[in-house]
């Protein structure tokens, strides 16, 4: 069928195809299995596959990636992954990668240079940015690799921002590990010290307090110790609304807007998203701050485990969730939208995570992205794909020490998302009818589960079930969840769920849109509605909908239309 394709994009098609597909790519969930094969059959790639495309830098183009694999590299296949960014001002430039486990291997390291190489000239200090890029790409990508891609003379002279919020909660932790942070990833790739600096938003808020509010807050630490490990009764905290009012009050106060001046780079910790969460949104000067100036292309951001998942449109599938912090704090689900209409599931196995992804991307109509240790996803602009190789991590008993990476290359493939049983869009997932589950635990959950914010801890008891933490009916009532889902039976409609700075999720299209062909095809096919192609999909539903779809286009003769806000 590919022929057929592109038969379609040179001959019915005038407008730039590119820019109509990924328009397109912005439209709905019905349509992804027409518009992701589309999209890749008319990039900029006309070759049959990736691998006859020998230049590795021509390579990280469309849907190709170079992958690195020991003294070898090659170009492959780089899974796309459909975020729906909406491609207007503030988002049309966007450089962002998010992994698991840091930058750690090759693949991410040079998906992490080919966004530094998208920066602006101005970006590096002492206006030498120009011949900086232009000596970087002339550069021998094998030897690069040779090297870990460490490349000081591309990165003399960006500065780095790293973000260690989700590392907070460890100082009331015994015996904590250590923070999962970029500042030694960097310093190897060959950033200056002296540009690398490494904060937290919460302490640099707290210790800038003045008057009543320093007196209120000066004892904050204690208050959030006793919140996560009561010792008796129920555990109190300052009243953290008058916190935030102060804060936003503020508007842009100085001693954030100092911290962001003159960045590139922002570097986001692993740790705990609820917390990462709150300190990002304390002011919303840094949320709009990074949003924008990742949006617009002017930063780089890149978020390891906790810090990937609050770059995306949810931050809360987790097991890991602490209630007590959402109710106290006032946490929420809502990350900075970097990637669209992407959540990402971090760490990701089939066996944990799979059920659990299928269900929050079903109720809350998100993408979730299945990113295993070792993978990534790179969006560069309005385009997103997965880079990276998946591996095994084995941690020792010393906590100081790196984990031992082991990698099968014979049987993994790169740059593709964990594996997923409904991969296909042929069936989804529903906890009342898993039969993994017990007969007596099926009977005890609701109809329909509720991933709301306003409740955290049932859906924490929900995604528990999912990820199989909680197996049988007695541990679904003795540890409350029965009693916190009570009031929580219905679906969360998704136009209620996210309102991100000025990226707004909205899962309805405005009537005041002109209808669209592909809206028209997808209506004429109910049973693709639910559909959600994310690897594979029937060729004869591809087949019926591009016949569908030409017999609309011959009676379009214009294509001049507003791609809706999704």
């Amino acid at each position: 069928l590919k022929p057929f394709w592109l038969h379609i994009s040179r001959t019915i098609w005038k407008p730039p195809v590119t820019h109509f597909t990924l328009s397109a790519m912005r439209l709905t969930l019905p349509v992804r299995a027409v518009c992701i094969h589309f999209l890749a059959a008319t990039t900029a790639q006309d070759a049959d596959s990736c691998a006859e495309i020998s230049d590795l830098e021509k390579c990280a183009e469309g849907n190709c990636f170079p992958h690195y694999a020991e003294a070898r590299q090659s170009c492959v296949d780089a899974e796309p992954v459909d975020c729906k960014i909406r491609g207007d001002h503030s988002t049309a430039n966007t450089l962002a990668l998010l992994v698991s486990d840091g930058l750690s291997n090759n693949d991410l390291r040079n998906a992490f240079r080919q966004l530094v190489l998208q920066l602006p000239s101005a970006a590096w200090d002492g206006g030498s940015g120009a011949g900086q890029k232009q000596e970087a790409v002339a550069r021998d990508l094998a030897e690069l690799a040779a090297k870990n891609f460490r490349e000081p003379a591309l990165y003399k002279g960006l500065s780095a921002l790293l973000i260690s919020d989700a590392c907070y909660l460890k100082r009331f932790e015994k015996d904590p590990w250590p923070c999962e942070t970029y500042k030694s990833t960097l310093l190897d790739l060959g950033f200056e010290a002296a540009n690398v600096k490494e904060v937290s938003l919460f302490e640099v808020i707290t210790a800038n307090l003045a008057g009543k509010e320093a007196q209120e807050y000066a004892h904050i630490n204690d208050d959030l110790r006793q919140l996560l490990h009561p010792s008796s009764g129920d555990a109190k905290v300052a009243n953290m609304d008058s916190f935030r009012s102060y804060v936003a009050q503020k508007g842009n106060w100085e001693p954030l807007v100092e911290l962001f001046k003159s960045v590139d780079v922002i570097g986001v910790s692993g740790g705990s998203p609820d917390f990462l969460e709150f300190a990002m949104s304390i002011s919303p000067y840094v949320k709009e701050h990074i949003a924008k100036e990742v949006g617009e292309g002017r930063i780089v951001y890149t978020g390891r485990s906790a810090g990937a998942m609050v770059a995306g449109v949810d931050s809360a599938l987790t097991t890991e969730m602490i209630p007590q912090l959402w109710n106290h704090l006032g946490v929420t689900r809502h990350g900075l939208g970097l990637v669209g209409s992407c959540a990402i599931r971090p760490h990701y196995n089939a066996n944990t995570w799979d059920k659990a992804s299928e269900m929050y991307q079903d109720t809350l109509d998100i993408n979730v992205v299945r990113m295993p240790n070792g993978e990534g996803i790179m969006c560069k602009g309005i385009q997103c794909k997965m880079v990276g190789m998946a591996h095994d991590l084995q941690w020792s008993s010393d906590k100081q020490a790196p984990p031992k990476i082991t990698v099968d290359e014979k049987h993994t493939i790169p740059h593709q998302q964990g594996r997923s049983a409904y991969s296909s869009g042929d069936s989804s997932y529903s906890l009342k009818s898993d039969q993994d589950l017990g007969h007596n635990l099926r009977a005890s959950l609701p109809e329909k589960p509720s991933l709301g914010s306003d409740n955290p801890k049932c859906r924490l008891c929900y995604l528990k079930v999912a990820t199989g933490s909680t197996i049988d009916s007695k541990e679904w009532i003795d540890s409350g969840c029965e009693a916190a889902c009570a009031s929580h039976k219905d679906f969360a409609t998704p136009d209620k769920l996210y309102s991100v700075s000025d990226r707004q999720v909205i899962s309805q299209r405005s009537s005041a849109e002109p209808a669209h062909p592909l809206l028209l095809a997808a209506g004429a096919f109910p049973a693709l509605m639910k559909m959600q192609c994310r690897t594979s999909c029937p060729w004869g539903i591809r087949l019926l909908v591009t016949q569908l779809l030409v017999k609309l286009l011959r009676n379009h003769s214009s294509f001049g239309f507003t791609a809706p806000r999704v």
